[in-house]
């Protein structure tokens, strides 16, 4: 469950606006569909993180918030994080979401992702995600209480599937994934880290275990590479290394992503284009409403 083995592709589509409840997405899983053997290869999948927190409140009868805050959030004093944008409204003082839209910066609307909440809806601030990087350099202790066991913590930063794809950088290794946790070496140092990413927000939370460090860096911009360029940096200056241009790279990086999927868009567009051949309907004989057991109904309307 927790380190992207299941052989299910991401699915947003399933859960992202869907309205769902968690109760009725844990039903859904059951019809979305395969696209490799289970454990074959890793692929990002937000059902899986949630099906474990349903799995927390099945076998606790606790919700997967209640249980969290009681274990995790009390010990850790992590008092003002929460699970909901709906929570995080009530706060005077709190970040609002950014997107880009034509290179204009606006503001948007928060989503609520309560339903999949226990792939990624925590809200938090810097000092309280602090104590939650003591915990992780510190054997599962905080201010001299074991709120993890050593054991089960260790187990979490241990690689338990090689991630696809190659190395874009000499600084970085190619990386596996844990329990929760992207693993890799960077500049030869041992980094346990992971990013996250929803409407408006985006957030990296870095490890050094072998070093001692520990960095989080909180951004309200949707989709940015900034906390790679942030974390990198400051990681760089820590361990007194010579700085790297990360904000070059990385944005080389995500510029080259965007020109590559808007290609591939067009080669497979070309691709199931035959020549020669005609659509076999009137675009008219395909409106109307279509309805999939995981992916729910769908509307399919003509545009002049």
């Amino acid at each position: 469950l927790l380190c992207h083995r299941s052989g299910l592709p991401r699915h947003d589509v399933a859960w992202y606006g869907s309205g769902s409840t968690r109760e009725e997405l844990i039903a859904k899983m059951a019809y979305l569909e395969p696209n490799a053997q289970l454990r074959e290869t890793w692929q990002y999948q937000n059902f899986m993180f949630m099906a474990a927190g349903y799995l927390i409140e099945q076998v606790t009868g606790q919700s997967w918030e209640a249980y969290t805050q009681k274990h995790l959030f009390d010990p850790l004093q992590m008092s003002n994080s929460n699970f909901s944008v709906i929570d995080l409204q009530k706060t005077a003082n709190r970040a609002w979401p950014y997107q880009e839209e034509e290179g204009e910066v606006k503001v948007m609307e928060y989503r609520n992702i309560d339903a999949i909440g226990p792939a990624g809806s925590i809200n938090s601030n810097a000092t309280e995600m602090a104590n939650w990087l003591i915990l992780q350099l510190n054997e599962g202790r905080f201010q001299g209480k074991q709120v993890i066991s050593g054991t089960s913590l260790h187990e979490t930063h241990k690689p338990q599937m090689v991630m696809p794809g190659d190395m874009t950088t000499d600084e970085i290794f190619y990386s596996s994934y844990g329990l929760g946790w992207m693993i890799t070496s960077y500049r030869g140092h041992l980094r346990v880290e992971h990013g996250g990413n929803i409407d408006g927000f985006s957030a990296s939370v870095c490890v050094m275990p072998r070093d001692g460090i520990g960095i989080v860096v909180l951004t309200n911009m949707n989709g940015t590479a900034l906390t790679g360029v942030i974390r990198n940096y400051i990681v760089d200056k820590m361990l007194d290394l010579e700085v790297h241009d990360w904000n070059t790279e990385l944005l080389e990086q995500r510029n080259k992503a965007r020109e590559a999927s808007l290609l591939a868009t067009e080669e497979e567009e070309d691709l199931a284009r035959v020549n020669g051949t005609a659509p076999s309907h009137a675009p008219a004989d395909y409106v109307g409403l279509y309805r999939h057991p995981g992916y729910g109904q769908i509307e399919v309307r003509q545009k002049d």
